[in-house]
């Protein structure tokens, strides 16, 4: 098959070429474009003699999958595949794998680091200490003893609940999925959010999850509690957490992701909300994530090939 990397995936000259080498090796060859663009005809072009194609944080819709006749395979580098029209793929027997699992780590410990900071309150700490001023009465909070509430049991919320429990935290969790690995209680979603002092989101984005936190969803979590959401973005309605903070209804929200990618607009309403970190969709992206996922997606392509895919949505 000719493989098409479409997408930036900020690895080495190395890494290229050693995913270029195993895809030699099978049998295939690999064009590369090291470059990120969402514009539909530079899609189309990088990818129109191709039978399977790479990419990340991409919209790759009908319109431009429909004008790609030899596509018969996509192996999209990140475990969510929301940008990607998978019931089109479905439909016309084009396969949709992801890269499961690559970041499961980084993400679960940004989430700690996350909820750590806030309640260490390490970025005000940070600005009052280069303004030449002390502590000042600041006091923080033991993480130990804090029940956290995990939305979403999948394997990085699994391996996010297992972290806060080796820190001495009670795990909650609510999960379309239960299973038998999750380090807690599992509890209806309205029972977490009310019982937890750190919440945090794990879901993929589909049409049930969007805007499954709410006014009425915020409105039920403690005065004091943080909100964590290294997932997607518009699985919170940020219109209605920045008003929570502005009206002193939790004690902090730490967000890496958005209901758009960052470069955020001045005028967002994240931007302006107080009681916040706020991070560019940066939770998955570490150099060893970004190793495994090349292995991942090209091991994707070579399964397929073999008729025995692995991955697939």
């Amino acid at each position: 098959m000719l493989v098409a990397l479409i997408d930036k995936l900020e690895i080495s000259d190395g890494a290229i070429e050693a995913a270029k080498a195993k895809l030699e090796q099978n049998g295939h060859s690999l064009v590369v474009f090291n470059s990120r663009t969402t514009n539909e005809g530079e899609l189309v072009s990088r990818a129109e003699n191709a039978e399977a194609v790479i990419f990340a944080n991409i919209p790759f819709r009908e319109s431009v999958i429909s004008r790609l006749p030899k596509l018969k395979m996509i192996s999209v580098a990140f475990t969510g595949t929301d940008l990607v029209d998978v019931a089109y793929c479905h439909a016309h027997g084009i396969t949709v794998c992801n890269a499961s699992g690559y970041s499961t780590v980084p993400v679960a410990e940004l989430a700690l680091g996350m909820a750590i900071s806030a309640l260490r309150d390490f970025v005000l700490s940070d600005a009052a200490t280069r303004l030449s001023e002390g502590r000042d009465g600041r006091v923080g909070q033991d993480l130990r003893g804090k029940t956290v509430g995990i939305i979403g049991t999948g394997a990085i919320g699994c391996y996010t609940a297992q972290i806060f429990k080796a820190m001495g935290c009670e795990v909650l969790g609510f999960s379309r999925t239960e299973r038998p690995d999750f380090p807690g209680v599992y509890a209806p979603l309205d029972e977490v959010l009310h019982g937890s002092d750190i919440v945090s989101i794990h879901l993929p984005l589909t049409p049930v999850t969007r805007g499954l936190i709410g006014a009425m969803e915020l409105a039920t979590m403690k005065p004091d509690a943080i909100l964590i959401n290294t997932a997607r973005g518009p699985i919170v309605d940020q219109e209605a957490l920045a008003a929570a903070l502005h009206a002193g209804h939790l004690a902090h929200a730490a967000i890496d992701v958005f209901d758009i990618e960052p470069p955020l607009a001045q005028d967002h309403p994240m931007l302006g909300a107080p009681r916040t970190s706020l991070t560019p969709h940066i939770a998955y992206a570490t150099k060893q994530a970004f190793e495994r996922r090349v292995e991942i997606v090209v091991e994707n392509v070579v399964m397929f090939a073999n008729n025995d895919p692995v991955n697939v949505v």
